[in-house]
């Protein structure tokens, strides 16, 4: 299981509805003190392929800002 880190909640929740249509199960995580983020954000946590979840997520215009 991998977290997608994003900028926003928007981001996230926009992100898991593009995964959720391509059928990948992805949940909306708030991540605090996460160095990648300068702080707090949020992530999806995505069980299965994370390659094809990146791949879906950039391919949909979601901005990718790590992966833990």
């Amino acid at each position: 299981m991998s977290t997608i880190l994003v900028n926003s909640l928007t981001t996230a929740i926009r992100g898991q509805k593009l995964l959720g249509a391509r059928g990948i199960y992805s949940t909306v995580k708030k991540v605090t003190n996460n160095p990648y983020l300068g702080g707090c954000g949020y992530g999806l946590e995505v069980q299965g392929d994370t390659r094809s979840a990146l791949s879906i997520l950039e391919g949909g215009g979601i901005r990718v800002i790590a992966v833990v």
